[in-house]
């Protein structure tokens, strides 16, 4: 982030790999690679409502930045998508049992979708309680923190069919993702994370755009980023908006069994 409003002044086009709010905002220079929350919720409730019919919404999240981040995002997509969300519960976040909040969402009829978004440790507690609590019936929604292989092996059978978004998916069958992570793994001696992933496509994104600079500089590259459309990258299809901001389109995982 501290080297985005140098390069801005500086004109030189930079993709940055940061959460931070409005980042593209400092200037026509500054574009973003990265996950967002904005990007995960779109996509969840994208799939949710287009795809498998869901309509009226739950949230069960924890009272700190990154559970009131996906509130506000979550509730906004659920509106902007012709959902309805029918309820929002908190807890805090020294919080193990979750029987209360639970219970207090039981109150409402017709929930069809909760969206959790909560890391696997807590997870691990959640998903069992729900199922004692008479909620397993309910269609369960996450987020990428939720690609853990010890959540999905120790509680996985208390969250069968929960769908949430990632942005780079290791054991995706596409071969781009195959090949980019043999190669990986090959020099490196261990597999890419999303970070390595998100960071290669970044660096793809500029070698298409920088033989602009040819035709006219600095500003024929930051051109060049502002219209790419770069289909072949390991974590999706990406294009930026007029902000600078990615565009992508995201895996969506399930959990099948006691793999995703």
């Amino acid at each position: 982030p501290a080297a985005a409003p140098k390069a801005q002044a500086a004109g030189i086009p930079i993709i940055v790999l940061t959460q931070k709010p409005d980042i593209t905002r400092t200037g026509e220079y500054v574009f973003r690679n990265f996950l967002t929350p904005q990007m995960q919720a779109r996509s969840l409730v994208s799939h949710a409502t287009e795809v498998m019919g869901l309509r009226r919404f739950a949230i069960l999240y924890p009272q700190e930045k990154y559970g009131t981040v996906f509130l506000e995002t979550f509730t906004r997509e659920v509106k902007s998508q012709g959902g309805e969300l029918v309820a929002s519960q908190s807890y805090g976040v020294k919080t193990t049992d979750f029987s209360a909040p639970i219970q207090r969402l039981r109150q409402y009829s017709g929930i069809e979708a909760l969206f959790i978004p909560e890391g696997p440790e807590k997870s691990l507690l959640i998903f069992p309680q729900l199922a004692a609590q008479g909620l397993s019936s309910v269609q369960l929604l996450g987020t990428n923190l939720w690609t853990s292989e010890k959540l999905v092996r120790s509680v996985g059978r208390y969250a069968q069919g929960a769908v949430f978004p990632e942005i780079f998916f290791p054991e995706s069958p596409e071969p781009g993702v195959q090949h980019f992570v043999r190669s990986y793994t090959d020099r490196y001696g261990e597999a890419p994370g999303f970070i390595e992933a998100l960071a290669y496509d970044a660096a793809m994104m500029l070698v298409e755009a920088v033989p602009a600079m040819d035709r006219g500089g600095r500003p024929a590259v930051r051109e060049a980023l502002s219209r790419i459309q770069f289909i072949r990258g390991v974590t999706g299809a990406t294009e930026f908006d007029e902000t600078g901001d990615a565009v992508k389109t995201l895996e969506l995982l399930k959990i099948q069994g006691d793999h995703f």
